[in-house]
């Protein structure tokens, strides 16, 4: 338990100087994606909730099977929206998992991402 501690804190402080690095070389934190977002796929349906300090949350609902929570920082760039898990109970991204989506398309009350599979997402606005 431990080690996975040390390890999470590590990830979340190398993020953090990243972040802050990046922050500086034309990353930022969109204010548009700060909000309270629903995403329904062909197997699962999530909320996720991006705030304006570089933190996110997420709770995931498999079809016919388990819940997944996870939560993190984010940053943006032009075309990707980059990941940070410090906290997951997914076994496909555990704590210390970076991850980017490409941005596809932004409005008011969506957004759309492609991941690294290809396979695009449409998150709608809840708040």
């Amino acid at each position: 338990m431990r080690a996975q501690s040390l390890t999470i804190l590590v990830a979340a402080a190398a993020f953090s100087i990243h972040a802050s690095l990046a922050l500086a070389d034309g990353y930022s934190r969109d204010p548009r994606f700060v909000g309270q977002w629903r995403h329904k796929g062909d197997t699962a349906a999530s909320v996720l909730t991006i705030e304006k300090d570089g933190t996110w949350s997420a709770t995931i609902a498999v079809d016919n099977g388990p819940v997944y929570e996870g939560a993190g920082k984010w940053l943006t760039d032009e075309h990707y929206i980059y990941w940070l898990y410090t906290k997951s109970t997914s076994p496909y991204a555990p704590p210390g998992t970076r991850d980017k989506d490409r941005l596809i398309d932004i409005a008011d009350d969506y957004f759309v991402t492609a991941r690294r599979d290809g396979k695009r997402a449409k998150y709608e606005r809840i708040k």
